[in-house]
């Protein structure tokens, strides 16, 4: 099993000038995961402390956002990175061995993809 989980503008893009840096997008990785029954409060606590131990360990690491569904089954986990490597170097890592170890007794899934963002709107 391979487990893996913006600022506010517009949708017109600003005019660049020859002074203006090129601006990376990040690559955004969205897992969906499937939580075995009574399990899903351990899980986010689970993922909110890899979180806070993953600031400032992990290169290339922006941000993450955790969404809980309704169903109380599943959770989507949306974590950004400077680029697609930064994830695998995360992958690869003894931090997400040890933290892949932790997870996987309360998991009965998890659907990881990697994204580009295609259009940002609002507050999101």
């Amino acid at each position: 099993m391979n487990l893996q989980t913006a600022p506010r503008s517009s949708l017109a893009l600003p005019a660049s000038t020859s002074t203006d840096a090129p601006r990376r997008r990040p690559v955004i990785v969205i897992n969906t995961f499937v939580v075995k029954p009574g399990q899903i409060d351990a899980f986010i606590a689970l993922q909110d402390s890899a979180r806070a131990r993953f600031a400032g360990l992990v290169p290339g690491l922006r941000g993450s956002r955790m969404h809980r569904a309704l169903d109380g089954r599943t959770a989507v986990l949306m974590t950004a990175f400077d680029s697609l490597d930064d994830q695998k170097a995360l992958l690869a890592s003894e931090l997400f061995a040890a933290h892949r170890e932790q997870l996987l007794p309360l998991i009965e899934q998890a659907s990881p993809g990697a994204y580009e963002i295609a259009y940002e709107a609002g507050d999101f």
